[in-house]
């Protein structure tokens, strides 16, 4: 009596379960990698401002846009030192007035505080009557305070 031997294949249920033992450590390397390209991206900055200049007659507006992109609240300080402008003849100069929703703020006599609420931006336009020198503006630097009472200082250029 001879013994037929009989050629088999993979059995359909082996063949799942080696594409499963194949699967399972794939997905946890393609898990961590996903986790730590997550932890790189880049975060927004929690204050971001851009800033835009208008001439009219013998006065400049300088228009302020400041986005709190954070979870903090912020105030601008306005003061006879914050907002400051540079202008190109290297001179560091005060706004006259400070204008943002219904307020006009004259940082010379008065000090304020310019809320900067979260996840929000904010309109602030500074005017100041053009120096003797002339020159134009080039750079506004701001101060603001965060709930805590650290002050930052952020600059624009223009």
């Amino acid at each position: 009596m001879s013994r037929k031997v009989l050629k088999k294949g993979l059995n359909e249920l082996m063949v799942v379960l080696v594409l499963i033992a194949i699967a399972i450590p794939v997905a946890f390397v393609i898990q961590s990698w996903l986790t730590g390209q997550a932890s790189k991206t880049p975060e927004l900055p929690d204050l971001a401002a851009t800033a835009s200049v208008r001439k009219q007659g013998a006065g400049v507006f300088v228009t302020l846009t400041i986005v709190n992109n954070g979870k903090k609240l912020y105030r601008l300080m306005v003061n006879n030192q914050s907002p400051s402008i540079v202008l190109s003849t290297s001179e560091l100069i005060t706004p006259d007035k400070v204008f943002t929703g219904d307020r006009v703020i004259d940082p010379s006599v008065q000090e304020s505080l310019i809320d900067l609420e979260p996840k929000t931006s904010t309109s602030v336009v500074l005017y100041y009557a053009t120096p003797g020198s002339g020159g134009t503006p080039v750079e506004v630097m701001l101060k603001v305070i965060d709930d805590s009472g650290n002050v930052r200082t952020l600059s624009v250029s223009i």
